[in-house]
């Protein structure tokens, strides 16, 4: 299963590679960069997301840390309760300091990731 999954990963990092390759020379504005980066300034919920898979993936916990299964789901409810709201409310100028900084939420996103999700080594 081990191996399975590290060929999944590697097929899909090619995969992204070689479409990212593809979309420079045929239109710079189409790679997953770009696009990500246009993303993450309408909605500050994709920084955070990506910052909670970096805390988790790369910040890990000590062996006998017990996770809160109820801290999880909350975190969960908080995050998806914030991107349904950001969706609607974007325009609202209470989030327009987000928007041209969207790098905001990457600290937290990275905290949530290591406490709330961390990777148990």
């Amino acid at each position: 299963m081990i191996l399975a999954t590290k060929i999944i990963i590697i097929a899909v990092f090619l995969l992204m590679v070689g479409y990212d390759i593809f979309a420079v020379i045929k239109n710079k504005k189409a790679t997953i960069s770009r696009v990500i980066a246009d993303w993450s300034k309408r909605f500050m919920m994709i920084p955070f997301t990506m910052s909670v898979l970096t805390g988790h993936f790369f910040w890990t916990q000590s062996p006998g840390y017990s996770m809160k299964l109820y801290l999880l789901i909350a975190s969960g409810v908080i995050v998806l309760t914030a991107s349904i709201f950001q969706i609607f409310m974007y325009k609202r100028a209470f989030f327009k300091p987000f928007y041209k900084a969207p790098y905001i939420m990457i600290v937290p996103g990275i905290l949530v990731g290591h406490y709330f999700w961390g990777l148990v080594i």
